[in-house]
């Protein structure tokens, strides 16, 4: 992925509120700042791709529980928040960039 599209993606997707689908699970990710610095949390839930647009959640896997927290990160600064949200591994023990192929970004229409 080129820097700019990255930006972009983590800008005004990833780190705002934007859904993300890998294996069989929805991420959905959002951060907090202040003067303190900042955090990152990831909250997932487990899906299943109807069609080529549509996902429902699968609330069979999980135990039924809905939207779980996957991951959370405080950083002193945002810069360090969006490091964390790539090279954690989020995503089923795996960091963003080794899953990356796999991801695809849900679009609400």
């Amino acid at each position: 992925m080129e820097r700019a599209a990255l930006d972009q993606f983590l800008d005004t997707g990833w780190m705002n509120g934007a859904e993300l689908f890998y294996s069989g699970t929805i991420y959905w990710a959002e951060h907090f700042g202040d003067e303190n610095g900042c955090r990152a949390i990831v909250y997932s839930i487990p899906a299943k791709k109807v069609s080529q647009r549509e996902y429902d959640y699968d609330l069979s896997r999980g135990g039924g529980k809905g939207w779980i927290k996957a991951f959370e990160k405080a950083a002193p600064t945002e810069e360090d928040a969006r490091e964390a949200l790539l090279s954690e591994p989020i995503f089923e023990g795996k960091t963003f960039w080794q899953a990356e192929r796999d991801i695809e970004w849900l679009e609400h229409v």
